[in-house]
């Protein structure tokens, strides 16, 4: 009685020891504790965007992403499951959408769509500026056309009027109104060649964002060429 005794605390023992052995290989080799389904883990490291390629000798999941994902770049913005890196969870922008916010108006939609806050707010206060200095212009023209009709009509009127001041005034001040829109053309020929050119770089996804990521290339059915 004593032998069966002393036997089955023996296989007891072994079968404990053998429990604690396991236990640590799972944890050394396999380092998925509290997770009993593999694939569901490893999806869960490639937040379902990604299909995961390669478990190196360290046991850590590489992520081959989709088109439209990137590992997040923002070191603040990165999350870990059981010490493994999230992978595949930063979303790219657009390209179509970034090229349409830059066609359809000058004022920098397309920065403040891809985080350049500031350059929006520079580039739109410019391209508004630079409206409003044209629309100053046109009705300068406008005035300067009335005031030369009244000038000459003045002239015409009196006899005693000094022609001289008049004509010499009529001529400054078309002078002027000449310099003010010709600067307010260049201006407006400057900015036009900056919002299509900015339009043509935005299409080819020549611009990241403000995080450094490229734009996702939706566009690319805009280039293929027909199947023969």
């Amino acid at each position: 009685m004593m032998i069966i005794l002393t036997y089955n605390i023996f296989i007891e023992k072994i079968f404990f020891i053998l429990i604690i052995i396991f236990k640590y290989i799972k944890k050394s080799f396999c380092s998925l504790e509290n997770i009993t389904d593999i694939k569901y883990y490893m999806n869960q490291i490639c937040s379902y965007n990604g299909i995961p390629t390669i478990i190196n000798s360290n046991n850590t999941v590489i992520c081959s992403c989709e088109d439209k994902y990137v590992n997040e770049p923002r070191e603040s913005e990165k999350k870990y499951v059981n010490n493994q890196f999230i992978q595949c969870t930063y979303r790219k922008k657009k390209r179509f959408t970034t090229f349409f916010l830059a066609a359809i108006t000058p004022f920098g939609l397309d920065f403040f769509y891809l985080g350049y806050f500031l350059y929006f707010i520079i580039i739109a206060l410019a391209s508004f500026t630079i409206i409003v200095l044209n629309f100053i212009s046109i009705v300068l023209n406008y005035q300067l056309e009335k005031k030369n009709e009244e000038a000459k009509r003045k002239m015409k009127l009196k006899k005693n009027t000094n022609k001289f001041n008049i004509r010499n005034l009529a001529e400054l001040n078309d002078r002027c109104v000449k310099n003010f829109n010709l600067a307010s053309k260049i201006l407006i020929f400057l900015m036009i060649l900056f919002w299509y050119s900015n339009a043509i770089m935005q299409g080819i996804g020549y611009l990241k964002d403000i995080n450094g990521v490229p734009t996702e290339n939706d566009m690319g059915y805009l280039f293929q060429t027909p199947e023969r």
